[in-house]
């Protein structure tokens, strides 16, 4: 498989997934994760569809008073995986 064919299929899963589940680490050094909506499905946001299409970066929505949000400014380590 070639670097075109894995890029293609990785933008397949992220588009088909329901959830992605996120992963920030606590200050203990453990990680905490949850789900959080997939913002790059295009039936749920089809509004976001285009704009997700051109980009290789992730993107998240939250409530910037949950912790997570300060998790992730203390150390920025997370880990998204997306699944079927």
């Amino acid at each position: 498989m070639d670097t075109n064919e894995t890029k293609n299929e990785i933008q397949e899963l992220m588009t088909k997934s329901d959830a992605v589940y996120v992963s920030t680490v606590l200050d203990d050094g453990f990680p905490l994760t949850r789900a959080m909506l997939n913002l790059r499905d295009p039936k749920k946001f089809p509004g976001l569809a285009g704009f997700m299409k051109k980009r290789r970066e992730l993107f998240f929505t939250t409530n910037t008073s949950l912790p997570k949000t300060a998790q992730i400014a203390a150390n920025p380590k997370v880990c998204a995986y997306f699944c079927l």
